[in-house]
């Protein structure tokens, strides 16, 4: 008897806007989207959102916590350059053995964003140009 191929797992990028959604619903990420079937993400922007969320908020920054561990949650890091105008903790690109390279789909999506990491800062330019 032959085994089953393996599944390839669902990839799945949580926006932190997700997460008022989910709370409010009671929806359990864990059951929702078993790791088996799906892996997920939150990129590194969203990572900074959770920290901001108001002190009234505290169940729903529990609830996160608790999404994040569970269902094994990751920060998914690009490939970036060091951008000196932000402290270590704060900085939005993973450089080596850290970040990914973005694909050709993301960094379309990417350039038509708002304050895109396509279009560098004068802080980006001053270190790319040296």
């Amino acid at each position: 008897m032959q085994s089953a191929a393996p599944v390839e797992r669902i990839s799945v990028y949580l926006d932190n806007n997700v997460w008022d959604f989910l709370f409010a619903r009671k929806i359990d990420l864990a059951e929702a989207l078993p790791r088996h079937r799906f892996c997920l993400a939150i990129t590194r922007e969203a990572e900074f959102e959770i920290p901001a969320i108001p002190d009234y908020k505290a169940e729903l920054k529990a609830f996160i916590a608790d999404a994040i561990m569970r269902c094994n949650i990751q920060t998914d890091y690009l490939f970036g350059f060091y951008d000196d105008s932000l402290p270590a903790d704060q900085q939005r690109f993973g450089g080596f053995d850290v970040g990914r390279w973005a694909t050709e789909d993301e960094l379309d999506y990417l350039r038509q964003q708002p304050h895109s990491p396509e279009k560098p800062s004068n802080a980006q330019n001053r270190t790319l140009q040296g």
